[in-house]
């Protein structure tokens, strides 16, 4: 697997050189910017969840989108649960991004997608890239239904970018099972949650 290039920080006394720096990153990541691996088929996928969050030498916010999916083979056999995660963020360079459960239990992941933007000078004077990051990550019949009545609040890392609080509510976890019971039973009928997960 190869991974993309980092951004290196650009100098304040030296702007020449980080503008150098800057170019050559950019065409670094452009040889290879993008990584796929194969996205799992869902029976059902619940509606999307977004949070954010303030990136200080970035003077913007970083996004991530998630949502449960209903994964099974074919359509058939027993389901299997994933936490899709689709995150936009700012940083000097690629980060990895893990998804752990309140107890502090790491969720299997695969990286589904992963490329960048752009790369460009911010208002700190680094050089700074906008990236784009998917992950899957398998979640236990178990732990979904302990959230099924209080609710489920997953925690998305990175080693740069912190902690950051993926909540599920009670109401969307509990929709959510209905409907992947549902659709293992009969894999071709379209189902939607109602049209506010959040409460």
């Amino acid at each position: 697997m190869r991974r993309e290039a980092a951004c290196p920080p650009l100098s304040r006394q030296m702007p020449r050189l980080g503008r150098i720096a800057l170019a050559l990153c950019t065409a670094g990541l452009a040889a290879c910017a993008t990584h796929r691996e194969q996205d799992a088929p869902a029976l059902f996928e619940a509606q999307p969840l977004q949070t954010n969050w303030w990136h200080t030498e970035f003077y913007g916010k970083n996004y991530a989108s998630y949502r449960l999916r209903c994964i099974g083979p074919n359509g058939t056999g027993p389901a299997r649960n994933e936490l899709r995660v689709d995150l936009e963020y700012g940083s000097i360079r690629e980060e990895w991004w893990r998804v752990e459960t309140p107890d502090g239990v790491r969720l299997p992941e695969r990286v589904i997608d992963k490329s960048f933007q752009r790369c460009q000078e911010f208002g700190s004077l680094q050089s700074m890239c906008i990236y784009e990051y998917s992950l899957a990550a398998d979640i236990d019949s178990k732990t979904l239904a302990e959230g099924r009545t209080a609710g489920l609040t997953l925690t998305l890392h990175s080693k740069e970018s912190g902690k950051h609080e993926l909540p599920l509510s009670a109401v969307y976890i509990d929709d959510y099972l209905r409907a992947c019971t549902a659709s293992v039973a009969e894999p071709n009928k379209s189902r939607a949650l109602p049209s506010d997960p959040a409460k």
